[in-house]
Formats: structure tokens, sequence, C-alpha cells
């Protein structure tokens, strides 16, 4: 979407500059029998161009915010991808346990064994049970401040723009 969005931005931009241009060359060109109509006329391309200004600054703002919310969620996926991985290495452990449970016999040496194991698995569990819930409380105040920027970041544009954004609150 920011990619879009740029290319508005680009295109508003121009569209401005050759408005402006216009403008600009007919002023010089007929300064001496200009009319009240054409002063007028000018005038209002001027303010057009002033539009077009706005509009170019909300589109350049909006695809910043677009950009920022984009690499948020690229961090995220790859957050959610380790921890896929660690959840794998945990149902590892788990089928490890299990067989040997399936194998154990009443010897010591078995027995101390199986409890190793399960001593592992309980820390491995506690380790990654401690780590997704530090995880999804930093992901909610991140998620939380990033939309919160987003959303200021785009209503304060839209009322650069001249835009009422008591509808958008």
């Amino acid at each position: 979407m920011s990619e879009e969005k740029m290319e508005l931005f680009v295109a508003t931009t121009t569209f401005r500059r050759n408005l402006l241009e216009l403008v600009t060359v007919g002023d010089s060109q007929r300064k001496s029998m200009r009319n009240l109509k054409e002063t007028e006329g000018n005038e209002l391309l001027r303010k057009v161009a002033d539009i077009q200004n706005g509009m170019a600054d909300l589109y350049i703002n909006q695809a910043e915010a677009d950009d920022l919310l984009a690499y948020l969620a690229i961090d995220y996926s790859k957050i959610l991808d380790s921890v896929d991985h660690s959840m794998a290495v945990r149902i590892k452990a788990l089928k490890e346990l299990h067989k040997l449970e399936k194998k154990q016999s009443k010897t010591t040496d078995k027995l101390e064994e199986l409890d190793l194991k399960q001593a592992e698995f309980d820390r491995l569990s506690q380790t990654l049970r401690r780590e997704l819930e530090h995880f999804d409380t930093q992901m909610e105040d991140e998620f939380d401040e990033t939309f919160k920027n987003y959303h200021k970041q785009y209503t304060a544009s839209l009322e650069y723009g001249g835009i009422d954004t008591a509808k958008f609150k």
C-alpha cells in the first residue's frame, strides 16, 4: 500500500509543479494585459496547487506510516517463526520422554534417566511458557504504541491537508 501512496505522491507533486509552472508562465507573458478574471483564475490555480501540495504531503506521511507497520509485521513474523521452532523442540523432547517411559524398567539407572529427562522437559516447558508470556505482553505494548503513532500521524496528515478528522476519532 505504501508503494501506491508513493506513486500518488509523485503524481500529485508533478501535477502541482506543472500547475505552478502554468501560472508562472502566464504571469510573465501577460503582466501588462492581465484583467481581473485572469488574476482570479491564477489565484484559483495557486489554491489548487496548494491543495495538491497538501495531498502530496498526506500521501508521503501515510506511506511512511504504512512502512512502519509493515516492518513491525515482518519483525513479529520472524519472532513467531522462532516460537514455532521452540515449540518443535519441546514436542521432540516430549516424544523422547514418552519413548523412555515406555522402555522404562524397574532398574535404578533407567529411572534416573527418566527423572533427568522429565526434569529437562519441565525446565524447557517452564522457560518456553515464561518467554511466551513476556513476548505476549511486549507484543501487545509495541503494537498498541505503533498503532497509536500510526493513527496520530495519519490524522495529523489529514488535518494538515484540511480534512475534518472528527469522524475518524
